[in-house]
């Protein structure tokens, strides 16, 4: 098992910068998600890190080594693409044991590697079968095989669960996770599936626009998202412009109760997720952080009902879920726990 370190790294294109100064570690054994949108640099970095692209500036480090000068061949990183890129005419054991041939191993060591990787992926006894005879799922875990076969020091996973359909997707994840686990081989995934990443991951790297936002545990980027980018990526659904006033902060005009103003930044947003929002009478004397609107659309998501609601702190509505026996229409009134608001750094 082996740390890996991105330290400062710049990717330049000509005058197009890919990834502006990135920084992170992925600690020995662990599994690390760099997630993003589409274009943010998320598979720039992977591909620096593997060593298919030159860095422009800065370290990428193997247990503290600098792998500037090592080319991709001699890094001992196994990697799985989106595409799975299985050869259609070898077998499934052909396809795994493929490297160790292309390495010259004997061929009783090939076949026994194979079969501690794919007995390790939950595909023993596949090795005559083809591609073709397969399932998604199942190709994908041949993929995994073949990264895991070589005893790779550090594992890259672009996209690797994408290409397939809800429900399969959902069943990989705690393979993929038993598969890292039991293998303990220091893994980096790129998504941008934020349940993929707080499902799978033991730190997430948050990227956009080439920048690393934030860096943190699930628990963490979910608890203080730093910035509006941040807390609107990983779904908190309210998000408006505020300022400091004396007692809390001020959005449009009304006051509401918050934490401390030591360490908000200028300018901040603040932000409220849907659920964190308590329904009220209308007659209720409590009038701290109380909010006021009008329905104007609503959803049925299965296990609730969500609702756009029109108030004074701007032109979007904001945004509540209740419970799904629970049915609104008309004026609604709101509370909003000071200990639910999220002050954010505007991007």
């Amino acid at each position: 098992m082996s740390s890996v370190e991105v330290r400062n790294l710049v990717k330049k294109y000509g005058a197009f910068t890919a990834v502006r100064d990135a920084s992170f570690k992925a600690e020995s054994g662990s599994l690390i998600s760099i997630l993003g949108p589409s274009g943010c640099g998320k598979t720039t970095t992977l591909r620096t890190i593997a060593g298919f692209e030159d860095i422009t500036s800065g370290e990428i480090l193997l247990d503290d080594r600098p792998l500037a000068n090592t080319p991709p061949w001699r890094r001992n990183i196994g990697i799985v693409f989106q595409s799975y890129a299985l050869f259609p005419f070898m077998t499934v054991g052909a396809n795994v044991g493929y490297g160790l041939k292309m390495r010259k191993l004997a061929k009783s060591d090939i076949d026994r590697r194979t079969d501690e990787a794919l007995k390790r992926v939950g595909l023993p006894d596949s090795q005559s079968k083809y591609p073709r005879q397969l399932s998604g799922g199942q190709r994908q875990r041949v993929a995994l095989a073949r990264a895991l076969v070589f005893e790779p020091d550090v594992m890259l996973l672009d996209e690797p669960l994408s290409a397939l359909d809800a429900k399969l997707r959902d069943e990989m994840r705690f393979e993929l996770k038993r598969i890292q686990k039991q293998s303990g081989v220091t893994t980096l995934l790129v998504t941008h599936d934020q349940e993929e990443a707080f499902t799978l991951s033991d730190q997430i790297v948050v990227m956009n626009n080439a920048i690393v936002k934030q860096v943190g545990t699930p628990r963490e980027i979910w608890d203080q998202p730093g910035s509006a980018f941040v807390a609107d990526f990983i779904g908190v659904e309210n998000i408006f412009p505020a300022e400091t006033v004396a007692g809390g902060i001020e959005i449009s005009g009304n006051r509401f109760s918050a934490g401390s103003p030591n360490n908000r930044p200028d300018p901040f947003k603040v932000g409220f997720r849907s659920s964190d929002l308590v329904l009220v009478d209308a007659d209720n004397v409590e009038t701290e952080n109380r909010i006021t609107g009008e329905v104007i659309g609503e959803a049925y998501t299965g296990d609730s009902n969500v609702y756009q609601v029109q108030t004074g702190l701007g032109a979007e509505p904001v945004i509540l879920k209740s419970k799904k026996d629970q049915k609104l229409h008309g004026n609604v009134h709101m509370r909003l726990p000071p200990e639910k608001i999220l002050v954010l750094e505007e991007d």
